[in-house]
């Protein structure tokens, strides 16, 4: 299976981690812990998510080719 992300395709075993990792940082639960718990400001918030999408989806991966 092929995957795109960031508008790059990928198989689907490369862009896995990146897909666990991106999903569970836009849940409710983790607004509520950075923004409400840790007192972070939402428009703070909204520019590190989208900061950390960008790296995710961007960044060369440094695992070792399979």
């Amino acid at each position: 299976m092929v995957v795109e992300v960031a508008d790059r395709v990928f198989e689907e075993e490369r862009a896995a981690p990146v897909i666990a990792t991106a999903g569970p940082l836009g849940r409710a639960d983790t607004y509520n812990l950075m923004v409400r718990t840790l007192g972070m400001d939402p428009d703070g918030y909204e520019r590190w998510l989208s900061g950390t999408w960008l790296r995710l989806a961007t960044t060369p991966s440094t695992l070792p080719e399979a």
